[in-house]
């Protein structure tokens, strides 16, 4: 009977082990330690981080961060003129609403926003990881004025019945524009109904051409490319009308015909005065 027991112990014993080793086996692995204690996985700013960016004024500018091995570690955008805190991670701490963070879905690239760009917002930017001790490195944004730029002389001149070409391109742009208008004037001409107007705007060249075939007198005037996203540029055009060679002639004939007696009488005159002598 003594036996009987002590073999019904041992086996539940057993049992006992074996369902522990199972539940063990069941448990989530723990976080795992080797990339907080190599110091060849600790956060470093990756190589190919563009420090230096432009941005057209009014444009959204963007700030790229991306930080190698950076783990649970926070971080923190500075402007470096007066030292201001914009962003911790996701959080803006500046009260200006157009700063604000956002980062991609594996966390190592983090992104500064500035919409609107002005001119003061140029400068120095630091994008800061919470190590011990802390690393940083600097961003620089510069703010352009953008503006059209127009092909050929400002001042330009043709003869009625030809073709006006206009040519508009915006270089500076750190973004296409939405669109592109062209002014007669004041008046847009983009949708003209008159018969011979063609606008042709290519976004991703950042650019546009006005045509107008087979212009008049009328079509003189300034015209004006104004893009959604800078400065506009103008010309002036001088559309003249041609005189034809016949009406030359005839105009030239009629002319020496009516003055012919009063070129015989200055004849007459002057070989009287010259016969007094």
């Amino acid at each position: 009977m003594m036996e009987m027991v002590l073999l019904i112990a041992i086996v539940l014993l057993a049992d006992a082990a074996v369902g522990s080793q199972l539940v063990s086996r069941d448990l989530p692995p723990g976080r795992p330690s080797p990339m907080w204690n190599n110091l060849l996985l600790k956060p470093e700013f990756d190589n190919d981080n563009r420090r230096t960016v432009v941005a057209s004024v009014g444009s959204t500018a963007y700030l790229h961060c991306k930080i190698n091995h950076l783990g649970d570690r926070a971080v923190t955008w500075i402007r470096k003129h007066d030292v201001q805190i914009l962003t911790v991670g996701t959080f803006t701490y500046t009260t200006d609403p157009r700063f604000s963070a956002h980062t991609n879905e594996r966390g190592d690239e983090w992104v500064l926003r500035i919409t609107g760009s002005t001119m003061n917002d140029e400068g120095g930017y630091e994008c800061q990881v919470s190590t011990d001790p802390k690393i940083s490195t600097t961003f620089h944004l510069h703010v352009v004025v953008a503006y059209a730029e127009m092909e050929g002389q400002y001042e330009q001149y043709m003869n009625s019945g030809g073709d006006i070409d206009l040519r508009c391109s915006v270089p500076r742009v750190t973004k296409p524009p939405d669109y592109i208008l062209w002014y007669h004037g004041k008046k847009v001409i983009n949708y003209s109904v008159r018969s011979g107007v063609q606008v042709f705007t290519n976004r991703k060249k950042k650019s546009s051409r006005l045509l107008i075939k087979n212009a008049g007198v009328a079509d003189s005037g300034n015209y004006t490319c104004v893009p959604s996203n800078a400065k506009a540029a103008s010309v002036i055009v001088h559309v003249i009308q041609e005189e034809t060679p016949a009406a030359i002639q005839r105009g030239s004939g009629e002319s020496l015909s009516a003055n012919l007696p009063n070129l015989m009488c200055l004849v007459v005159v002057s070989l009287i005065r010259f016969s007094c002598f």
